[in-house]
């Protein structure tokens, strides 16, 4: 790829969830090898020139299922949505953090609750403890969390917003 193009992901309701720019040799979407159903664009800010391969073309390059250049590359997806995800919780108001953190770690009506030690998790998020303690108790007020010590989920599509609040553009 030549050139600077943004690449932007939307949620399903047309909000833009995240922005980067990639600037001349950066992999595009590389997430669409998952299968998976994606909302990316990408969008040339300077005169680009990109290369695309089928994917197709590239399924045949990996080899059958399952092989090891499969598992790497999974493996490799996985570590870097974890990284985004990371960075993506250093970000935002300390709600969004927080709402962010349980939806990654709980899922509603799940069993398990998340029982981490609050200070971890504020440390996590680089918040301080009565930060991270007044956006739990905001949750809670709102009825997406329950719990005190064991966190559970009571209201994912609520969290998620507070989480994913809407990109303003100008």
């Amino acid at each position: 790829m030549r050139g600077l193009v943004l690449e932007t992901e939307y949620d399903h309701e047309g909000n833009v969830i995240h922005q980067r720019l990639c600037p001349a040799g950066s992999l595009l979407d590389l997430q669409v090898v998952r299968g998976a159903p994606h909302s990316t664009t990408a969008t040339a800010l300077t005169k680009a020139e990109v290369c695309s391969l089928p994917l197709e073309s590239f399924n045949h390059w990996l080899g059958p299922r399952p092989s090891p250049a499969r598992a790497v590359l999974q493996l490799a997806l996985t570590e870097v949505q974890a990284q985004e995800s990371a960075l993506a919780r250093t970000h935002g108001s300390a709600i969004s953090k927080v709402a962010a953190f349980l939806l990654e770690h709980l899922r509603v009506g799940d069993e398990q609750p998340l029982e981490l030690q609050h200070q971890l998790m504020a440390g996590l998020l680089h918040l301080r403890p009565e930060t991270f303690s007044r956006a739990l108790t905001r949750l809670r007020k709102s009825g997406t969390i329950s719990g005190r010590n064991r966190i559970y989920v009571r209201d994912r599509e609520a969290l998620s917003a507070v989480a994913n609040p809407p990109v303003k553009t100008s």
